[in-house]
């Protein structure tokens, strides 16, 4: 389904990029980061496609925090916008999740461990979230179609249809706690 995770990545300091290239590097997964130091170039990069996820870190923008993720969701609704931050309260990671972020990281030696496979997930249940009810509308058009009786090949899928809507529309957020 992906193999390259396509990342435009908010952030002023390239060092931070650096960073983040790294930190991916070590979780083999291939990968670009496409970074972007203001609004502008924000808006511009996100006017391309290519890209899987949006990454930003909220630290030192305050309202314009909020105003990234309100652009992505206006531009590209089904691309995850994923925080990444060093500096966070429960108050703002709520606030953000409440917002519509795929997920909030904080900034750790063990979240840079798991970074490229959290990365990952989110685009990838963003890619379902996005695709599967396109799917499940084809498939219900061409259930429609066949004579009665007639059980087209996706039909044992079309029976999980209901349990799938319930995973990804009410699951809010999930919280990965990894043990030292």
């Amino acid at each position: 389904m992906l193999e390259t995770l396509n990342i435009l990545y908010f952030e002023p300091s390239l060092l931070e990029v650096k960073k983040l290239n790294q930190a991916l590097k070590k979780s083999h997964l291939t990968n670009t980061i496409t970074s972007a130091k203001n609004l502008a170039e924000f808006e511009s990069a996100l006017s391309s496609d290519g890209f899987n996820l949006v990454l930003f870190e909220p630290a030192g923008l305050g309202s314009e925090g909020l105003r990234v993720l309100q652009i992505a969701q206006a531009k590209k609704p089904s691309l995850p916008v994923v925080v990444l931050t060093i500096n966070s309260s429960v108050e703002e990671a709520v606030n953000y999740l409440k917002h519509g972020v795929a997920d909030f990281i904080i900034k750790s030696p063990q979240s840079y461990r798991n970074l490229g496979q959290t990365l990952l997930n989110c685009s990838i249940k963003s890619h379902l979230k996005y695709s599967y009810p396109q799917f499940i509308q084809q498939d219900k058009s061409f259930r429609e179609a066949l004579p009665d009786g007639s059980q087209p090949a996706s039909g044992r899928l079309w029976e999980f249809e209901s349990r799938y809507q319930e995973l990804v529309e009410k699951i809010k957020a999930v919280i990965y706690i990894d043990a030292i």
